[in-house]
């Protein structure tokens, strides 16, 4: 680790020199926005494997705040503070500040691995309370997911490949008014490399991607790969196709594959999809299916079904629920 770590800490270096070469200073005062979501509704579960079978009402969000400018070279500067709309264990979500360029850019804070921004191959609603993988009730989630402290460099997007990489540390915050963050005892060393490819062919659009994510002290890794294909003019809409493989390296005890079909029409939505853990002995799965209509901009209506189908009696999880919600975005 001690060589990887070096070398792309000297790349992000070299990196950000680039970046700020013309040493200009702003064009103007940084602009400040506030940003956000917020999801209302309810849930019904049926209580399977010993819940509580009943309504559940829903309350979730997020408030960002963000601030971006130029410099003089045309070197833009962004920054983003995530704060969530309700008391929790991560009061402060990601938060970064980002130097972009034609050379690409470079992120410095909590944010995601490189393979996570990568990632393709699933749909869901908005919000993702439900759905067939990385839903808020699924068991299954992508496993390049963190927001650990980290930089992350991403190439420009050219003829329609982008590539980025990105070294975090699973550490602890250092205290004080500086809000540094220092290495952990035990695994801490986070790198990661992702990739992916946006394309047309006719009416048919395509996004694939993946990832790579290994950790110090970690004897396995994690890698995805996915795509998302869209036909368009298909009826009166565009339909959706998207496959997705997720394997955390547990000797592919813990792979996982999904798939799942989309079609819009105007300002509906309506999909589907299953996801499928491939482990030995097992059969875990989740399925949903769900409706959605735009109401007006950045206000999107929510109808669904999830299912998990748990084998596993060490996983506590829903057999069947079902929910209506309205998803805000400002």
């Amino acid at each position: 680790m001690g060589r990887e770590r070096t070398a792309l800490l000297t790349a992000t270096s070299v990196a950000c020199a680039v970046f700020i070469s013309a040493g200009s200073v702003a064009a103007n005062q940084l602009e400040a926005s506030l940003g956000g979501k917020i999801a209302f509704g309810a849930l019904y579960n049926d209580g399977a494997n010993g819940g509580e079978s009943g309504p559940e009402f829903l309350r979730d969000g997020e408030f960002f705040f963000k601030a971006k400018g130029q410099l003089d070279n045309g070197l833009q500067i962004e920054g983003r503070v995530e704060l969530e709309g309700f008391t929790a264990t991560d009061q402060i979500d990601e938060n970064w500040v980002r130097l972009r360029s034609d050379f690409g850019e470079v992120l410095i804070g909590g944010d995601d691995t490189a393979a996570d921004k990568h990632r393709e191959g699933w749909f869901g609603p908005p919000e993702k309370i439900i759905g067939y993988f990385n839903s808020d009730i699924s068991d299954f989630e992508p496993s390049t997911e963190g927001d650990d402290i980290s930089v992350r460099y991403t190439t420009p997007r050219i003829r329609g490949f982008q590539a980025a990489v990105s070294y975090g540390i699973d550490g602890t915050d250092g205290g004080g008014d500086a809000g540094r963050v220092t290495e952990a005892a035990g695994p801490d060393d986070i790198i990661s490399v992702g990739a992916s490819y946006r394309g047309e062919f006719g009416p048919v659009a395509m996004r694939i991607g993946g990832g790579y994510v290994t950790v110090e002290g970690d004897p396995f890794s994690t890698w995805t790969i996915g795509g998302e294909f869209y036909v368009a003019d298909v009826g009166p809409g565009e339909l959706g196709l998207a496959v997705h493989y997720d394997d955390n390296g547990s000797d592919g005890e813990d792979a996982i594959i999904t798939g799942g079909l989309q079609y819009e029409f105007g300002p509906w939505t309506v999909a589907g999809g299953t996801t499928r853990e491939l482990s030995t002995g097992t059969g875990n799965q989740t399925y949903a299916a769900w409706v959605s209509y735009a109401l007006a901009p950045g206000v999107t209506a929510v109808f669904g079904y999830e299912g998990n189908n748990i084998e596993d009696p060490g996983i506590d999880s829903f057999d069947n629920i079902v929910g209506a919600y309205i998803d805000l975005q400002f």
